[in-house]
């Protein structure tokens, strides 16, 4: 088995991530982690399966090895759901299947596209274009649906999401107010 196989990708990606938990951890092993991990083996041994949720391990470990090429390639304006069939060699139903409960596998790639422009917006100084050059770094095609995409999601423009905000004129009444007002400016700034 290659390493650049995606059955290799996905066994190397579990046996980094059991390595993080215990790094994390100390001596103790996350056994869904470690069952995933071995259930890959298991698959790549081409051994039968003794357990009937070996191949959903497979598939979960699958699902993250995906998750995280998507995060690695977000700024890359060609990551599609056919670059991910591509380079995975999955079922275009499969891939589909897998993030449904997403929302699909483009909404999903869309949205970790936007939370991540955002995050760098509130990052940053807000100067003339860096809401253009956010939405260019992270792949969205054009500025309307940039601004399309963070307005259903935020229900504000990426400009108006970092705008100062205005002060309160009257003095709040009760802890619940207080903390409404607490976390509607602390959410735009």
């Amino acid at each position: 088995m290659r390493p650049s196989s995606v059955l290799g990708k996905i066994i190397f990606g579990e046996w980094e991530s059991l390595f993080q938990h215990l790094h994390r951890n100390g001596r103790h092993l996350s056994r869904e982690s470690l069952d995933r991990f071995l259930a890959c083996l298991k698959i790549a041994l081409g051994t039968p399966a003794q357990r009937e949720d070996v191949r959903a391990q497979a598939r979960e470990a699958l699902y993250r090895e995906i998750c995280r090429y998507v995060e690695r390639n977000l700024g890359d304006p060609d990551l599609t759901a056919s670059s991910i069939l591509r380079d995975f060699g999955v079922s275009r139903a499969g891939l589909y299947r897998m993030f449904e409960p997403q929302g699909g596998v483009r909404h999903y790639i869309t949205e970790r596209r936007a939370i991540r422009a955002v995050l760098e917006l509130s990052k940053g100084v807000q100067t003339r274009g860096a809401v253009q050059a956010a939405a260019d770094r992270w792949g969205f095609s054009t500025g309307p649906n940039f601004n399309r995409v963070i307005t259903r999601m935020f229900g504000a423009s990426p400009g108006a999401l970092f705008q100062s905000v205005p002060r309160i004129s009257q003095p709040p009444r009760g802890d619940q107010e207080l903390l409404s007002n607490y976390l509607a400016t602390t959410a735009a700034a």
